[in-house]
């Protein structure tokens, strides 16, 4: 015969046959709620000992599922209301119109009373700044937390390229793009690196001297180190 779901009748059941005995619970517009739908292994056959059967339990009566992709998220959360339904909303970037239902699980067939149906809805495009004239380090930190917000869906890239400049090295000075943009945007930053210079050889030449000439290149002296060589008094 067809397993009793009660807990008393099921818990006997499994006491004297050791059979793991698994509910589920599935819409029917045909089983009232909460009866016995289907069990597998159908009743008459047999089960080892240390097996299961699983048993699907009416959870009422279905609801046809609206798909609501391509359509506003207030649409959807008036038939999530209207009809007793749960709902899980995440927001994400996205070259859609702010506001419209990217996705939705499940997009079709039937849902029992009170189920849960999960949304994912445009948030737009992403608003990237422009860190011109700040430094590397700011920008790599607001890269980092743009890319984690909404389920870290932003996705932009950064490639870094240095170029020689009167500017502060590090000092951001241009950058490929900014305003608002797609979902997985790279871009190029142009970073400054300072001035290069080309160093004369000045060996046998004094201590001040050197600095001197340090200095009128825009440079300060290292490590110093001394050494006795007979050479150079």
């Amino acid at each position: 015969s067809t397993l009793d779901r009660s807990s008393a009748a099921s818990d006997v059941y499994k006491r004297q046959n050791k059979v793991t005995i698994v509910f589920q619970t599935q819409s029917s517009n045909t089983i009232a709620k909460d009866k016995v739908i289907s069990q597998t292994p159908r009743a008459g056959n047999k089960v080892k000992q240390g097996g299961s059967v699983t048993v699907t339990i009416s959870s009422g009566k279905g609801l046809t599922v609206t798909s609501f992709v391509g359509k506003p998220k207030t649409e959807a959360d008036a038939w999530i209301r209207q009809n007793g339904l749960k709902s899980v909303m995440t927001e994400v970037f996205s070259d859609s119109a702010s506001g419209m239902i990217l996705t939705q699980t499940p997009s079709s067939g039937s849902i029992s009373a009170g189920g849960t149906v999960t949304f994912e809805y445009s948030g737009g495009l992403v608003p990237l700044s422009d860190y011109t004239g700040k430094s590397r380090s700011e920008f790599d930190t607001y890269i980092g937390n743009l890319n984690a917000q909404k389920n870290k869906s932003a996705k932009i890239s950064v490639s870094y390229t240095e170029e020689e400049s009167d500017s502060t090295a590090g000092t951001i000075l241009s950058q490929s793009a900014s305003g608002n943009v797609k979902p997985g945007t790279s871009i190029t930053v142009k970073v400054a690196v300072g001035k290069k210079v080309t160093v004369a050889d000045k060996r046998g030449v004094g201590e001040d001297s050197f600095r001197t000439y340090l200095s009128s290149l825009g440079l300060k002296p290292g490590n110093i180190s001394y050494a006795y060589d007979d050479a150079i008094k």
